[in-house]
């Protein structure tokens, strides 16, 4: 068998009488730290508990607070650029819809609502948490 191909790069031999004493747990950790594929995706576990522990504070609204009625409403837009006659604002907002009949078919159709304008924002109050 090749040693190249079982051990890619090749540990250095001032190494060895440390390696040799070295706990197999901690033999594994380097093994395991030289895959680049496999450091991305520990981090990205580490980030999902991190985001499940936090989930409070990521989520501002309980979801027993939602609205049965709104469940059927398909995504909106995001519009960055608020502009008015004489001015513009960056600044994001979705048009709220609203729910209308098709008086043929009866299905819910949802119109955009231009009057009005929900501006969005990050890290804004929601329900009380605790830990």
């Amino acid at each position: 068998m090749n040693d190249t191909f079982a051990n890619p790069r090749p540990i250095a031999p001032t190494a060895m009488p440390v390696l040799a004493q070295a706990s197999e747990a901690y033999l594994t950790w380097l093994r395991f730290r030289r895959h680049k594929l496999a450091m991305a995706g520990l981090i990205l576990v580490i980030l999902m508990y991190v985001v499940a522990i936090l989930a409070e504070l990521v989520a501002p609204v309980s979801p027993d607070h939602s609205n049965a009625r709104l469940v059927c409403h398909p995504p909106q837009m995001i519009h960055w650029i608020d502009s008015t006659a004489d001015d513009w604002h960056l600044r994001p907002y979705v048009v709220p819809l609203r729910s209308t009949r098709d008086p043929v078919t009866l299905a819910a159709r949802y119109v955009p609502d231009a009057t009005r304008k929900i501006y969005l924002g990050l890290f804004v109050d929601g329900d009380t948490y605790r830990f």
